[in-house]
Parts: structure tokens; C-alpha cells; sequence
């Protein structure tokens, strides 16, 4: 999990809980026929939501899952969405018990489809999903090992011919395996997967492991695909239902609880009814816009891993140019990579767990900084969010210049404006009498 993730789930209050059940993920090492070619180093901050980290999934989704039922949220399990219809100003769904059979109907202002890459709502809405899907067939399963093993809290990439074996650590001395079998391997060893997965990993890595303790054996084609559109009137697509990404860089997860602050804020602000819908269509074309520059990172990345770069550091750089270029050619940018090239450390903390907005501000006008406040107050008291004015002073910034103000967001994403009012109504769909 990236840290920029990590920093949206502390928001939530649920750093403690993440911390003690994750480890921390600080590097990534590249073995060529048993021999260490390249090392890159994951750079981890002070705090504890400032660290690349690795969790088992089921973990983090039982956090999750906790944290909805302990704020009286329900949770209905075992129902299939069979179809929705939408108004103007509803969604109704129709859903079967999966165990009963039994047919019921749902009610809702929005319909929001989590369902994964094959998503249902997806390919009942008729969007395409562009874009390639390997031919070749990926394992991943988790496992206890037997051996000593050297790399406790770093990735390792082994490569040995053509055949690959990717190793993640997971808490409580487990391992994430992943690597590429053929069909004809799968056929062949039907029998005795487990055993033969074992051999797979020492044959690649000479890492023994423990059969018995293989668990959560998948195979799967990996793919790099974007939906056209994610939005149609109230129906969203989010996570593998709006895109998937090569598994270099680990964007799956990690985006998928973006899109969500994403739109949860914007249908937050919506049901105010203070704010109009413009936030709404602009979740698409934002989050396409950031599906679009993960893609070209993880495509890179994958190209970058099959020829095995001879230099750490120059990955290293390259890795800040695609941040960089990104935010220089986009009209929003992560908040981390903000502070990363403007360098606004002592601002960037008090930035990273506000649930509402924070606003910087570049300006040596009482008149301006007068309004502004004016400003928060009362789109504080509209939404119920806070929203806070940081005045920059003495600090150097090369994307708020003079008389410009950044709109920092829940989702941890910044935008830059012309020092206006009406630019951030505008951006937010914010009708308000200071406007004029």
C-alpha cells in the first residue's frame, strides 16, 4: 500500500489499527540468475501514515468492514445485483439471495459498481473497456518459508532465463508469491498444484517453502484496460470495475480507495444541496485523467522490469519525472507530489489529515486574505467540513506563484487557481453570496 493511500485512511482514524497488523515495505531487489543487479529504495517518512507498507488484503478489508458496522452502516452480504434502472433523480436495483433465490428490490439516489474487472454494471451500462490483456497466465498465492529467508521487510524480483518470481513479505512470516506458468504447466500439474508451486519458487529463487501452508491460489491473465466513461447520470464505476493496471507499481488497490475519497466527498457535497453536480462530472474526467497517467507509469515500469535496469538511481529519477511531468501537464495534482516538488514540509502536516479543504494562499493582501477567510467560514458552515486558509509566507513554490491560491481536497488532491473566490465556486459547484 502507497503511502499517499495510507495518508487517506488516517483520515479516517484507522492508522493504528493498519500499523499494527502491516509491516513496513522499504525496498524492492532485483536478483538476475541468483545475482543482486539492482536495489531500489522505498523512501519512508517519519509519521506512521508516511510509509509504503504491505498488508494482506482480507486484513485490511476486515478493518474496513469493522469500521462501517461500528458507525452503524450495514452491510448486506450474499446478494447478486441482477439490474438496476435509473430516473432523474433515483436508482432502483434488483437483487437475488444467493442462497434463497429469493428477489428484492433496492432504492437509492446513487448506484456506485465496485464489482471488479468483470463488472456487471459495466457491461450493462455498454462501456467499453479498452485496452490489451496479456496472453500469458499469472499465479499469486501466499505461503509460510521453510529456509531462512534474508529479505524481511523489502519486494525481491527474481529472474532466471525467462521465467520470473515476484515475493512480497506479509505480517506474521508469510509471503506473497507471484510469477507466470503456461496453461499446458496448469494441465500437467493438476494433481499436485501444491507441490509443484514449491518447486516453482525454488526452481526461480532457491526459496523453499511449505506446501502445507500455501493458501489463496489464483491464476489470472493481467491486463491494462480503462472504461471510456465512469459515470452515467447516478450510476459510478470505481476501483477494477473503471480500470486495471499491470501489476508493476502496485496501483490496484492503492487507486481503487482513491476513487472511493473521491467520490465520496463530491456525493457528500451534493446531498447538501448547496453544491450542484459539476463535482459529479468532474470525477470522471479527473479520475480517467489519473487512470490514464498510471497506466503510463505501470506500462513503463513493466518495460523497465523485463529488460532490468542497471541502475538504481537513474530509476529512481526517472521515477520523479513521471510525478513531475504529470503534475506539470495536469490540472490537479496528488498532495504529495505537490509537496514533494514545492517543498512546504512544515505546511504538508497540517494539510495531510484534514477531512475537509485547506486552502493555500500566495498573497500579501489583507483585502484578499480578509475575504478568503470570510469565504471558509461560511462554506464551513454550508458543508460541514473544515476548511482551512494557510497564508504562505517566505516559502518558496513553483506552481502557487503571487496572487495564487492551491484548493487542497479531502481526497488529497490539489488543485491550482488565479487568486479568485469565484474560480473555487466554480471548481466546486458552490453557489454563495459572497460570490456576488
Amino acid at each position: 500500500m502507497h503511502k499517499s493511500t495510507l495518508k487517506l485512511l488516517d483520515k479516517l482514524g484507522l492508522i493504528d489499527k493498519i500499523t499494527k497488523r502491516s509491516i513496513k515495505l522499504n525496498g524492492n531487489n532485483l536478483y538476475v540468475e541468483g545475482k543482486l543487479v539492482q536495489k531500489i529504495v522505498f523512501e519512508q517518512g517519519r509519521d506512521l501514515n508516511d510509509k509504503n507498507i504491505s498488508i494482506d488484503q482480507s486484513i485490511l478489508e476486515e478493518i474496513l468492514q469493522n469500521n462501517l458496522t461500528s458507525s452503524n452502516k450495514e452491510i448486506r452480504w450474499g446478494k447478486k445485483l441482477v439490474s438496476f434502472e435509473q430516473s432523474e433523480d433515483s436508482i432502483t436495483a434488483t437483487v437475488q439471495d444467493v442462497v434463497t433465490g429469493v428477489m428484492d428490490l433496492i432504492s437509492a439516489r446513487f448506484l456506485v459498481a465496485a464489482d471488479g474487472a468483470k463488472s456487471t454494471v459495466r457491461k450493462e451500462m455498454g462501456i467499453s473497456f479498452k485496452g490489451v490483456t496479456t496472453p500469458e497466465i499469472s499465479f499469486t498465492f501466499d505461503a509460510k518459508v521453510i529456509t531462512s529467508f534474508y529479505i524481511k521487510n523489502e519486494m525481491a524480483m527474481f529472474t532466471k532465463g525467462l521465467d520470473r518470481l515476484v515475493v512480497v513479505p506479509l505480517p506474521e512470516d508469510i509471503y506473497k508469491f507471484s510469477g507466470r506458468v503456461s496453461d499446458s504447466w496448469i494441465q500437467l500439474h493438476k494433481s499436485n498444484l501444491y507441490k509443484q508451486l514449491a518447486t516453482v519458487v525454488q526452481e526461480r529463487s532457491d526459496i523453499e517453502i511449505d506446501p502445507q501452508t500455501i493458501r489463496g491460489v489464483s491464476f489470472y491473465h493481467t491486463a491494462s484496460r480503462i472504461a471510456t466513461c465512469i459515470k452515467d447520470r447516478r450510476v459510478f464505476l470505481i476501483g477494477d470495475a473503471a480500470h486495471v493496471f499491470f501489476p508493476a507499481g502496485g496501483y490496484g488497490l492503492n487507486t481503487a480507495i482513491e476513487d472511493a475519497f473521491s467520490l465520496a466527498w463530491r456525493l457528500n457535497l451534493v446531498q447538501k444541496k448547496i453544491f450542484n453536480r459539476v463535482i459529479l462530472d468532474d470525477f470522471s474526467r479527473e479520475r480517467i485523467e489519473n487512470a490514464l497517467q498510471i497506466q503510463a507509469d505501470s506500462n513503463q515500469k513493466k518495460a523497465e522490469s523485463e529488460i532490468i535496469i542497471s541502475s538504481a538511481k537513474e530509476f529512481v529519477k526517472k521515477e520523479m519525472q513521471v510525478y513531475k511531468q504529470a503534475a506539470s501537464g495536469s490540472s490537479f495534482v496528488r498532495v504529495d507530489t505537490f509537496f514533494s516538488i514545492n517543498k512546504l514540509k512544515e505546511n504538508s502536516r497540517l494539510v495531510r489529515k484534514n477531512l475537509g479543504f485547506s486552502l493555500l494562499v500566495n498573497t500579501n493582501s489583507e483585502e484578499n486574505l480578509t475575504a478568503l477567510h470570510q469565504f471558509s467560514r461560511q462554506m464551513q458552515a454550508d458543508s460541514g467540513l473544515t476548511f482551512r486558509v494557510i497564508q504562505l509566507i517566505n516559502e518558496e513554490t513553483s506552481l502557487i506563484h503571487d496572487e495564487t491560491l492551491c484548493l487542497i481536497r479531502p481526497d488529497n488532491f490539489a488543485k491550482i487557481f488565479p487568486l479568485s473566490l469565484d474560480s473555487i465556486g466554480k471548481s466546486l459547484g458552490y453557489s454563495s453570496s459572497l460570490l456576488g
